[in-house]
């Protein structure tokens, strides 16, 4: 069962103040960061992009799997199946041993975790009130857990240090026919699947036991306590595999092309050198949207933090913060989405023009209508005409008076 813990904190009004004045300045690194970020990543994509286009063009395509030196320092493609040494992997500690290019030995301790989740509350007056909860659970992790740093570490301990490493095992025998495997290689291969751990002997280490796919080492399986572990195996196996890399004597390493990219693709599997190509384009192209967006939230979020002193003048009156922080945010919202996309059609002014004219028409777009719909709006909003104050007619005008008649007439 998960034990909870709550604390409630006030912050007045100067604290508060203060706090978002150092945010401000946060905000403004981050804010910056983010322009240095969005041109990097463009930068980038262009150059894995033309990377990927120069391997079209200048790959060799072989045959077999046999070392030619008249292809050494070429980017080169091969399928075939991959071998391993004679002899079995063998973990050094645990003596699980498997017919394989790598094996790996996963360790994981149960531990205790904290997590943590906050809510706010404004009060008139300018004071917010923190409400935190603190909640422990137990559960397994691979790395340990610094139960010092937890809110309330007491009846929270955890162990310092897991007891054994992880660990990896390659085999330096592992060939693609006639070329060794690197390390970095095998694993770009992936695919690896569990390796049983039945043949291990439990009488070689005290407390131990086999459970499902793992080496247990704790009183019960089914009951575990802080600090039991469990460890398991696997193992990427021999078996066909496609490659493009540049040949090196009889090593496959890392191509560099002329816009500075490397290029080492692996696939489990027959695969034609166009959809290991394709794959790596779509893949830059997923990462590449991915950075966007992370700059683009990047500078939202600075924008918002730089305007946050701006918000606690209001923060007297709670209604009156939520409406501007609101406000702010879509403020913000607007112009990170005008500022992010301009800065990314700069920086493909220098590689495809024509994209970047397309981004920069967009941008101009939404700036138009934040200027339309927010700047603009007072301007059309309509204005009521002066009306000239109605005299009061319920007494009828008086008429003029009769002239008097001269004397004697």
């Amino acid at each position: 069962m998960a034990d909870v813990v709550t604390e409630v904190t006030t912050k007045g009004y100067g604290r508060r103040l203060g706090s978002s004045i150092t945010s401000a300045a946060l905000g403004f690194v981050l804010f910056i960061g983010s322009f240095v970020f969005l041109g990097w990543n463009e930068g980038n994509f262009v150059k894995v992009a033309q990377g990927l286009k120069e391997a079209r063009t200048s790959l060799v395509e072989l045959d077999d799997t046999k070392v030619n030196p008249g292809n050494d320092g070429k980017l080169v493609y091969m399928s075939g199946k991959t071998t391993t040494g004679e002899a079995p992997l063998l973990d050094p500690v645990f003596q699980v041993k498997s017919n394989a290019l790598m094996l790996e030995r996963k360790v994981e301790m149960f531990q205790w975790k904290e997590d943590e989740k906050t809510e706010t509350r404004e009060r008139v007056g300018g004071t917010e009130e923190t409400t935190t909860t603190y909640t422990y659970t137990k559960d397994w992790s691979t790395k340990a857990i610094d139960s010092s740093e937890f809110n309330t570490p007491a009846g929270h301990e955890n162990p310092d240090t897991l007891p054994y490493e992880q660990s990896k095992v390659f085999d330096e025998e592992a060939r693609l026919g006639d070329f060794r495997l690197r390390e970095s290689t095998i694993e770009l291969i992936g695919g690896a699947t569990t390796v049983p751990v039945t043949e291990f002997d439990t009488s070689k280490l005290p407390n131990s036991h086999i459970s499902g796919a793992h080496i247990y080492i704790g009183a019960q399986p089914a009951s575990p306590a802080v600090g039991d572990v469990r460890v398991s195996f696997s193992a990427i196996s021999a078996g066909v595999v496609s490659v493009i890399a540049k040949q090196d004597g009889e090593k496959l390493v890392p191509y560099t092309a002329k816009s500075g990219s490397t290029i080492e693709l692996v696939s489990r599997g027959d695969k034609t050198p166009d959809e290991l190509i394709s794959a790596a384009v779509n893949k830059n192209t997923q990462l590449t949207w991915l950075y966007r967006a992370g700059g683009f939230l990047a500078m939202w979020i600075g924008l918002t933090m730089i305007l946050g002193p701006f918000s606690m003048l209001f923060a007297f009156i709670p209604f009156l913060k939520s409406v501007t922080g609101f406000l702010l945010g879509v403020a913000t919202l607007l112009i990170a989405v005008v500022l992010s996309s301009l800065t990314i059609a700069v920086m493909w002014l220098f590689y495809r023009p024509l994209v970047a004219i397309g981004i920069i028409v967009v941008a101009i777009g939404a700036a138009w209508l934040i200027k339309a719909f927010i700047l603009d709006k007072k301007k059309d909003a309509p204005v009521t005409p002066s009306v000239p104050p109605v005299q009061n007619q319920t007494q009828p005008p008086t008429p003029p008076s009769a002239p008097t008649p001269p004397s004697g007439v």
